[in-house]
């Protein structure tokens, strides 16, 4: 804090974001009095999950092979992948890994032998 002149104080830090309230938990001590301490805790990662049948350079070819595993009735997209420099061609999403893993089979053996899982950070 800094003091004005006339008496007002000024605060410069940073405004807690909800995630930094919601770390300071409360908890019941023996006598029913609530004591609030800062834990930290480690940070929300929303991931969704994919299982990858190709990837292109030029989107035009990974909207028309989407299309093609689309009229299979798989739920399939593709998006841009910057550490591969290309267009992926995935089906799902998947909310968690054994989703995934419980569909990749049968994708192998219908689609691509060579499908695999790709995990996508959503934050």
């Amino acid at each position: 804090y800094i003091t004005t002149a006339n008496g007002k104080k000024l605060d410069f830090s940073l405004p807690k974001t909800e995630q930094e309230k919601n770390h300071s938990l409360k908890k019941e001590t023996k006598n029913n009095i609530i004591e609030s301490s800062n834990l930290k805790s480690k940070p929300i990662i929303n991931k969704e999950f994919y299982t990858i049948v190709g990837c292109f350079k030029q989107q035009k070819n990974a909207i028309y092979y989407s299309n093609k595993i689309s009229q299979k009735k798989y739920n399939c997209t593709n998006f841009f992948n910057n550490d591969a420099s290309c267009y992926m061609v995935a089906i799902g999403p998947y909310t968690n890994i054994t989703s995934a893993n419980n569909e990749i089979e049968k994708i192998k053996k219908e689609i691509d032998k060579e499908a695999w899982i790709y995990t996508k950070i959503i934050n």
